[in-house]
């Protein structure tokens, strides 16, 4: 029982270092949305954030939307 603490234990670490990982990208990706040439519509950050919520807790890819 004790292996399978420690296990899941390391696991929970590892995935908390991918999800922090995953939103300090997101937050890079979303600076970078100034630098997409507007072509025949106006993409901006608050398009994006209107399908994102950052604030929301709820994590998910743009392309979803």
């Amino acid at each position: 029982m004790e292996r399978e603490m420690k296990y899941l234990r390391e696991e929970c670490v590892i995935l908390k270092a991918a999800i922090e990982e995953a939103i300090s990208k997101g937050r890079q990706f979303m600076d970078d949305l100034n630098d997409i040439p507007k072509y025949g519509m106006d993409f901006s950050k608050d398009f994006v954030f209107t399908h994102l919520n950052t604030g929301s807790g709820i994590v998910g890819w743009v392309d979803d939307f």
